[in-house]
């Protein structure tokens, strides 16, 4: 079967390159501790029981904002939270070719990092707000919707509940949304559980650490 990348996944790669030449590599030349043999012991603070330096966290927050600011970061995500709606099979490409360009600033492999983001969490909660506008408890005035963190040694679980809400005529079934919750973004996050109710939806959602 012979098959061929898109004509405007390759537009994006060859632009993302570009963007990665003019603002990226020069940022990580400037910096060469944190990436040369030096590289652990610079971006580590073994004083801090291993946790990521400030100087490095510092580099990595810059690399995203330069990327945010030209429109890359957020790529994966819906056009309504700034994003350009990627597909699953463009940020496959996308993954793979800064595969291919090795590890460096604009995609350091051990910190999870990269100038274009994988951002399940975020595609999670537009994903529940959606649906909570549409079918649950955001369709109604009286309605809420409580959102409770807890820290664990495996984790962090958060626990997303709707109320007050009128009566839920369609519930958040084996839809898309569900099938993006449940299936793909559990792989990348831990493990998502739903509980419809009347009056919405009740998710919970283990992040494993």
């Amino acid at each position: 079967m012979e098959w061929t990348i898109p004509d405007d996944i390759r537009q994006f790669v060859a632009e993302l390159d570009a963007f990665i030449d003019r603002e990226i590599a020069p940022l990580e030349a400037a910096h060469p501790e944190f990436f040369d043999h030096r590289r652990e012991f610079a971006r580590t603070d073994w004083e801090r029981d291993g946790f990521p330096k400030k100087e490095w966290r510092e580099l990595l927050l810059e690399a995203r904002r330069r990327s945010d600011a030209a429109g890359f970061f957020r790529f994966p995500l819906p056009k309504e939270l700034g994003g350009q709606a990627g597909s699953n099979l463009a940020m496959a490409i996308v993954r793979e070719h800064l595969l291919t360009r090795g590890s460096g600033l604009h995609f350091p492999h051990s910190d999870e990092a990269s100038v274009v983001a994988n951002l399940p969490l975020a595609l999670v909660l537009h994903e529940l707000c959606t649906n909570a506008a549409k079918y649950g408890s955001l369709a109604s005035e009286k309605g809420r919707v409580d959102i409770r963190w807890t820290r664990s040694e495996k984790g962090v679980d958060l626990t997303w509940t709707e109320s007050g809400g009128e009566k839920v005529v369609t519930p958040l079934g084996a839809g898309f949304g569900t099938r993006l919750i449940s299936e793909i973004l559990a792989v990348e996050l831990g493990t998502v559980e739903f509980e419809p109710h009347p009056d919405g939806v009740r998710c919970r959602i283990h992040i494993n650490m």
